[in-house]
């Protein structure tokens, strides 16, 4: 599933497999990070000094409505039968200029790799599960992304969830690596037992 919302005109591309949503929303940034996004290039295949694409701290959430609209949990703790739901926003990426002058565009793209706490061996990973190309008239500055997963396979105990952002712009392909910890507990008792 793939929602994409936007105060410009835009002219989305994006693919995403449902299980892993990818939400988009346009517009101006009202806390910016530092960094911010890379500076736009002239045609697309300006050569830039090395960037990394950086995230906000990652959170996870019961829900997730919109921009900075979500619920954060409490403690990242679940039952294997709800969903592990992730909220950040991307930022030091790279924006060129499309071809003619005629807006402008982005390229990210997610990884999810799944460890069980403190342990470097992957037990699920999944490549791929972003790939978003925003093209709008307006740099797309200003944009959320979330990841939703199932955890069903998943014994109780503690996790790691490693985010990989990748800008694709960027010479080089950079990424980051975010790890979000979180934990699988049993589901509480049935009433009056």
């Amino acid at each position: 599933m793939s929602d994409h919302r936007s105060r410009s005109n835009p002219r989305p591309r994006a693919t995403a497999p449902s299980l892993l949503p990818l939400l988009l929303l346009l517009g101006p940034l009202p806390v910016a990070p530092a960094a911010g996004p890379a500076p736009v290039d002239d045609p697309p295949t300006a050569s830039t000094a090395p960037r990394h694409p950086d995230l906000t701290g990652p959170i996870v959430c019961l829900s997730v409505r919109g921009f900075r609209e979500f619920v954060p949990r409490e403690e990242p703790s679940l039952t294997k039968d709800e969903k592990l739901q992730v909220y950040y926003e991307p930022f030091n990426f790279t924006i060129v200029r499309l071809e003619g002058g005629e807006g402008f565009r982005a390229h990210l793209t997610q990884d999810v790799r799944i460890r069980k706490a403190g342990q470097g061996k992957v037990i699920q990973e999944i490549e791929g599960v972003i790939d978003y190309a925003p093209e709008s008239d307006d740099p797309p500055t200003s944009f959320y992304m979330f990841t939703t997963l199932e955890l069903k396979r998943l014994p109780v105990g503690p996790y790691e969830l490693d985010l990989v952002l990748r800008d694709e712009l960027a010479e080089g392909t950079p990424e980051t690596v975010q790890v979000v910890p979180f934990e699988i507990v049993s589901p509480p008792p049935p009433d009056g037992r």
